[in-house]
């Protein structure tokens, strides 16, 4: 690795090798929801998959089961009430922690909760449409053919989209925060009912409540 390290730096310092600047906004998220689960590398892989695909001008498209997934209310409806779950048991650990640098270390899991949930609340009540993507044309080079359309990844491009399934999937397909892999059968099934009751996430009562209703028994304070 050192080895090769060493010869890409003599090229690129010789010319022979293009360097492009990329927007490394939300690279992370894509990788791990998207080619991480697909082709089974580590998210960090992933995440520079999809600079690299960003570099050559590549488009990071949702899937068209994640994009069924945001128009789906029953899906964010049952990853609200996970996290609204979740928000009540830390909460519960905050009151009996007595250690203090244990006790903040929750507090801060928890005021991120709090803003998830928020992202996820406000999302479910704008309808669960995705926004508008906006792309950042770049002029070719003679590196790359002029049919390409080149884009470096503007930093409003699917944010919003990207974010809300990150949470969302997180809390409703997956039972540890390292192994994407059950997000494979979600992107080509797009079956998240199955890949929940596969990890034992069974959907909790109340699951298919409107956004409405869900805003009258969530509290942040």
């Amino acid at each position: 690795m050192p080895k090769l390290r060493q010869k890409l730096q003599k090229w690129i310092y010789k010319g022979l090798l293009e360097k492009i600047k990329v927007n490394p906004a939300y690279t992370s998220v894509i990788g791990k929801l998207k080619y991480a689960p697909i082709y089974r590398i580590d998210k960090d892989v992933a995440s520079a998959y999809v600079i690299a695909r960003r570099g050559l001008g590549f488009k990071e498209r949702l899937p068209k089961n994640y994009r069924k997934l945001l128009e789906d209310k029953e899906f964010l409806s049952y990853s609200v009430a996970r996290v609204e779950d979740r928000i009540a048991k830390l909460k519960k650990e905050v009151e009996e922690e007595k250690n203090e640098y244990k006790r903040n270390k929750l507090k801060s899991e928890l005021r991120r909760l709090k803003r998830e949930l928020k992202l996820l609340l406000k999302f479910l009540m704008d309808s669960g449409k995705s926004e508008s993507a906006t792309q950042e044309p770049v002029t070719p080079t003679p590196a790359t053919p002029r049919k390409m359309e080149r884009v470096r990844g503007s930093t409003h491009v699917g944010q919003k989209s990207w974010r809300v399934l990150s949470v969302a999937l997180a809390f409703s397909c997956l039972e540890s925060f390292r192994d994407f892999s059950p997000l494979k059968r979600v992107i080509l099934l797009g079956d998240w009912v199955g890949v929940a009751k596969r990890k034992g996430l069974v959907p909790l009562p109340g699951q298919g409540t409107t956004a409405q209703n869900m805003c009258s028994f969530i509290h942040f304070g």
